[in-house]
């Protein structure tokens, strides 16, 4: 999107020059829809003017004119304004007001400062202006907000108004407050930017060159990118995309099959979600395991890294940790088959520790949270989360981990059962869980002002849920 030269200013200031001058025309938008300007805008003294009528008529306003003492009555819910345009005068309900520009006639057209003739009716007016000099003016009721977005408690529910039904494009609550959605229709990238200060959704297109998929969206210095046609393959875990060139740099013999360690340096082809950079090529560097010479198919696959540690894998329950060692280089410190029934398999680290966290089936025949870790004594003891004891109390036959996202210290998990879904948290230093019903069928977890919530959308709105 382009950047704002200014994110949001009186509409007085839409030129610093005094005078009467044709203003370059605005798009201008009534709780979240497009109004069609027939006459000119006009800047006068820096404030920018509107026809009266060219607004009032599309907002269902009621504007009478007397002729014979050429005044204007404009009536809205509880409110009577009447406007002297030959003498520049105001009364609201019978009190004068005063204005620095006031109702005059241009062109046989009564004009007034838009600004405060719809904050007078009880809207707000939102103003933007862009490098290349376009302006958008958004009037909203203030009721709109009512109807655009709801924040109730933890849970914030936003319109959802783009052309694409699907649900599972990719979504970004940007620091702001914004929610970006991307989707590819007809050759271009779409991007819908549904904002809290704007009652509307801004569309941005761009060809798609080529590209026919969104795989996913990265944060680079404090940029959002999408992340265009770069699907990587399965075989790799860790914390890049697959590897250009050549960046092998080991072999690991585990009891799984023959792993091999690689340093990524990957070029990925991105979209800036925001500022004029547009279409660009991105290099993220990281490490990867390949674990294409499983001897089975690897199902389950996580990965995390200690800056004290090194760097842990989890593959279908086998703990691998890998670290620079000075002088002898990239090592394996372990290698531990904590078990062969978890699912779902997640790694976290903490203070130097690793936690793979999973879902698997106690002796007692139970589907429960399964926690263990490694620390520098070696491997902890495996224990149990008794979930059962925080969720569906009647009991379920299966439990999985949809997904899972750690903020600082603390594993998140979504999980669900055949009955239920909730919001778990496991304490990585504590050693507490913690868990929650949900009251919606949240997906996934998104980036969202600097953190992370729970996300899902149906047709007509988008619902976020902060975890913490």
């Amino acid at each position: 999107m382009k950047k704002l030269a200014v994110a949001m200013l009186s509409l007085g200031l839409l030129a610093g020059t005094c005078g009467t001058a044709i203003a370059a025309e605005p798009e201008v938008y009534y709780n979240g829809y497009p109004l069609e300007l027939n006459q000119p805008a006009i800047i006068q003294d820096g404030r920018t003017l509107f026809a009266l009528r060219d607004m009032a008529e599309q907002m269902n306003v009621d504007v009478q004119w007397d002729n014979a003492t050429r005044w204007a009555t404009v009536s809205y819910k509880d409110t009577e304004v009447k406007l002297f345009p030959d003498l520049h005068r105001v009364l609201v309900n019978g009190a004068e007001q005063q204005l620095d520009v006031g109702p005059q006639m241009i062109n046989d057209r009564i004009y007034l400062p838009v600004r405060y003739l719809f904050e007078m009716l009880d809207c707000d007016v939102f103003y933007r202006q862009y490098d290349n000099g376009h302006a958008v003016v958004s009037v909203n009721t203030r009721d709109a907000y009512m109807n655009y977005m709801q924040k109730n408690g933890r849970e914030t529910k936003v319109v959802r108004n783009i052309a694409s039904a699907a649900t599972d494009n990719p979504v970004v609550m940007t620091d702001d407050g914004n929610v970006l959605e991307l989707y590819i229709e007809k050759g271009k990238v779409k991007m819908s930017r549904t904002t809290q200060t704007l009652s509307r959704v801004e569309e941005k297109e761009e060809p798609a060159i080529f590209h026919n998929t969104i795989t996913d969206i990265i944060e680079l210095d404090g940029i959002y990118y999408a992340v265009l046609d770069e699907t990587g393959s399965g075989n790799y875990v860790g914390s890049a995309y697959h590897p250009n060139g050549s960046a092998f740099i080991s072999e690991i013999q585990t009891p799984q099959g023959e792993f091999a360690f690689y340093g990524s340096e990957a070029y990925l082809d991105t979209l800036a979600l925001e500022g004029k950079e547009g279409f660009s090529s991105k290099t993220v560097k990281g490490y990867l395991l390949n674990i294409g010479g499983a001897k089975e198919d690897i199902q389950d696959t996580s990965y995390a890294f200690s800056d004290r540690k090194g760097y842990g894998f989890l593959t279908d329950g086998q703990l691998l940790l890998i670290a620079n060692v000075q002088g002898e280089g990239y090592q394996v410190l372990s290698r531990n088959q904590i078990s062969d029934t978890i699912k779902d398999g997640k790694l976290f680290s903490s203070n130097g520790e690793f936690y793979a966290i999973g879902s698997d089936i106690t002796a007692e025949g139970n589907a429960e949270i399964f926690v263990t870790s490694y620390t520098p004594e070696g491997m902890k003891a495996n224990s149990y989360v008794p979930v059962s004891n925080l969720c569906d109390a009647d009991g379920y036959r299966y439990l999985n981990i949809v997904d899972a996202v750690q903020i600082d210290d603390k594993a998140y998990l979504l999980l669900q059962t055949n009955l239920n879904k909730y919001l778990a948290c496991y304490d990585l230093t504590a050693h507490t869980f913690t868990s929650e019903k949900l009251t919606r069928p949240y997906e996934r977890f998104v980036p969202a002002k600097g953190s992370w919530q729970l996300y899902y959308c149906d047709d007509e709105n988008y619902y976020f849920l902060e975890v913490k």
